[in-house]
């Protein structure tokens, strides 16, 4: 819900509070150390005579502000001390379930109150500033959210305690407000192009949204937008890449349910008087629902439940289980949560979660039987963390030590998205499966009854139950086939070279020559060593990057191939393409609130003529007459290629035992060198670093910068040592 409201200027300091943004401790850069509520800040008037610090930030939810924060923000002006509190004004005590705060509650309020208290400076941030102007003054500002970064700069500068007010309603709340028609839910959606997305990660960097996840492709991680669970907060378009478009759609939905025939009743695996499910999920997907609808089928199997949800501060993202127990009329269990090594069943709709201490406390090797989600949510790391490996195997491996059996591995995610259109049916699609295998004691029919009793997408609800038990009784069931035209290929060395090749002679046919002796370079390389195969392939994924580079021309031919594909893929309608673009003729145009080139919304009717004349003059690619190899971005990146490629050859001169270590570094090296614009520019910088690449002489920068000839010619000019030297001086 804070996604962007914690962000901090480089090197300063956040201390923590209570209120769903506790979450930002330890896991956003700087914020630190939380205290009791009421006491925001406070440590900070016990450290600040004693540090060399000079002012920190301090984090306090509005719900904490109306209840005792204001006596932190009152202290520290007794004492004095540079600190800004940064009160995050969501709209709603979202940490406990979303109350509000109150009707004599508001942003306005605040501003008064605080300075009553003689705060003398505070800033406004919104998304509309136009609607705070009336305060301003006299110490008030109202600025745009973007401003966050430069503005608390500003007031770290400020000697006294000042107030930033950050306004923006809980992104949770939203969700629960759209769904109940009390707030408008907007039709622009967001979409990734997989083909022009470099899998940077800087639209998770500028969001900190896990609703841009991971899409494992042949090519690599990129990213795709979950538009099941989408806030509609479009702080990712910030990132700087062109892979981006939005369009006002409704995500498609699936309406045509097949008939999935019959389905014979299981054979109950369990006979436990007690039925103990231990089910664990992530907040936002509708776990809560599903404890609640085995709770009512029980009712109406005649039998008795008990049910205790573990939320936490799960909003949406986080991890959330749920102790569940189903019992004989006049049994009395001995408590609702599971005791340690009594489950019978773990339904782990989220393996991860699966694998927290206080699950592992419940299962049990003896008893424990297991229906597992094998499609993985990627966990909150992701966000900063762009290659994370999600350890799946290492969950897998946890599950099987600890628990029984796992009776049932599902790819609950994809079926649900492709079958039924949405994501949020996996946990109903995992209680299908979990029943078929004979784990759930009560009656199909009173588990569908439940489920219209909750009277929220019935057919759809049923529809994914029934899915649940089809896939049990036949995976290989012909409705299932897509699941293995998505797998990414696993090919071997000589098979991925033949994809390579056949994909760098569409890009460009002039490069193909050089792009074969490069490979055959490696296989020199690599000659002489041994357990070669996972280096070379990696060698020749990295070879082909750093070859078909994602020019102007590239984008422009993604664009046209493959935007409407995706659209087509994702929505049922949709209209008012644009494309998020940075255009070479405006990039010298920085924004003032980020330091960055800006980026512009360019509609499909002006950007898609251009793109095709783009793409018609691709054929200049690299010749004298390209006028596209004269910028900055495409100077980096041939520059890249030519360093690439020598550092080859320096590989292959070293002694034999040695080239495969020296190859393996500096492919993981040049790997790190992605995204576009300040983005890549930065990578490359470390790129160099990390390979000890000696600074580019001036002489070569001047002269590349004025001269229309090639980089041959430029040699041909023999510019002499002493008038090099004269140009390096």
């Amino acid at each position: 819900p804070h996604n962007s409201s914690l962000k901090l200027p480089e090197g300063k300091r956040a201390l923590g509070g209570i209120g769903c943004h506790y979450m930002a401790v330890d896991s956003v850069e700087g914020t630190e150390f939380f205290t009791q509520m009421g006491g925001e800040g406070t440590p900070w008037i016990g450290i600040a005579p004693f540090s060399k610090e000079k002012h920190v930030f301090a984090n306090l939810g509005d719900g904490t502000y109306k209840h005792s924060g204001i006596l932190a923000i009152r202290a520290s002006l007794d004492a004095n001390v540079n600190i800004t509190y940064k009160i995050l004004y969501n709209d709603a005590v979202a940490m406990t379930g979303g109350q509000e705060i109150g009707g004599n509650w508001d942003v306005e309020g605040i501003v008064k109150q605080v300075q009553a208290e003689g705060v003398k400076k505070v800033s406004i941030l919104s998304q509309d500033p136009k609607k705070y102007n009336h305060l301003v003054g006299n110490g008030v500002k109202s600025l745009h959210r973007d401003s966050i970064v430069i503005e608390q700069e500003e007031l770290s500068k400020f000697e006294g305690v000042s107030v930033l007010i950050f306004d923006q309603t809980c992104a949770a709340e939203k969700r629960r407000r759209r769904k109940r028609g009390l707030m408008e839910d907007p039709k622009k959606r967001v979409v990734i192009n997989k083909e022009v997305c470099e899998g940077c990660g800087d639209c998770s960097i500028q969001s900190s949204c896990v609703s841009i996840e991971p899409l494992e492709t042949d090519l690599g991680r990129k990213r795709k937008i979950n538009q099941s669970n989408c806030n509609k907060d479009y702080s990712c378009i910030k990132g700087f890449c062109p892979s981006f478009v939005t369009v006002d759609a409704e995500i498609k939905k699936n309406t045509d349910f097949k008939d999935l025939g019959e389905f014979p009743e299981p054979k109950m695996l369990n006979d436990s008087e007690v039925a103990n499910i231990m089910l664990t999920g992530i907040g936002g997907t509708g776990v809560l629902t599903i404890s609640a609808i085995l709770a009512y089928a029980a009712h109406y199997e005649g039998k008795d439940s008990s049910v205790l949800d573990m939320t936490g501060l799960a909003q949406k993202g986080g991890a959330v289980w749920s102790h569940i127990k189903i019992y004989e009329q006049g049994v009395t269990p001995f408590s609702q949560k599971i005791s340690p090594g009594a489950a019978d069943i773990l339904l782990a709709c989220d393996g991860v979660v699966g694998t927290k201490p206080e699950i592992q406390e419940v299962v049990s090797k003896e008893k424990t039987l297991t229906v597992l989600n094998s499609n993985t949510i990627p966990v909150a790391d992701f966000v900063t963390k762009r290659d994370l490996d999600f350890k799946n195997n290492d969950v897998l491996k946890m599950l099987e030590n600890t628990t029984k059996d796992i009776v049932s591995f599902v790819p609950a995610i994809k079926i649900s998205e492709e079958l039924s259109g949405d994501a949020i049916g996996t946990n109903m699609l995992m209680l299908g499966s979990a029943y078929q295998n004979g784990l759930i004691p009560i009656k199909a029919e009173n588990i569908i009854k439940a489920i219209e009793l909750n009277g929220v997408g019935i057919e759809r609800n049923v529809y994914n139950f029934n899915l649940g038990r089809l896939f049990t009784i036949n995976p290989n069931h012909e409705i299932f086939e897509f699941l293995n035209k998505d797998a990414v290929k696993n090919l071997n060395s000589v098979e991925l070279f033949e994809d390579r090749l056949e994909r760098i002679t569409k890009y460009d046919k002039k490069v193909v020559a050089d792009f074969i002796n490069n490979k055959n370079l490696i296989d020199q390389i690599l000659s002489q060593e041994i357990e070669t195969e996972s280096i070379a392939k990696d060698a020749i994924k990295e070879l082909y990057r750093v070859f078909a580079i994602k020019d102007e021309y590239e984008v422009a031919r993604m664009h046209i191939e493959n935007t409407e594909k995706i659209l087509n893929e994702n929505f049922s309608a949709w209209n008012n393409l644009k494309f998020y673009l940075s255009p070479p003729m405006i990039s010298f145009i920085k924004d003032k609130r980020t330091g960055r080139p800006i980026k512009i919304a360019i509609p499909a009717y002006v950007a898609m003529p251009i793109f095709k004349i783009l793409k018609a003059l691709t054929f200049l690619r690299g010749t004298i007459f390209d006028p596209l190899r004269l910028t900055a971005d495409r100077k980096q990146d041939i520059e890249h290629k030519e360093l690439f490629k020598r550092k080859l050859k320096e590989v292959d001169n070293l002694i034999a035992g040695q080239k495969s270590k020296k190859l393996i570094e500096l492919v993981e090296a040049s790997r790190d060198v992605k995204g576009y614009g300040p983005v890549r520019e930065k990578a490359y910088l470390n790129f160099r670093k990390k390979i000890n690449a000696p600074k580019q002489k001036r002489a070569r920068i001047i002269s590349r910068l004025f001269s229309f000839e090639s980089d041959r010619n430029i040699k041909a000019k023999k510019v002499t040592s002493n008038q090099e030297k004269n140009l390096n001086d």
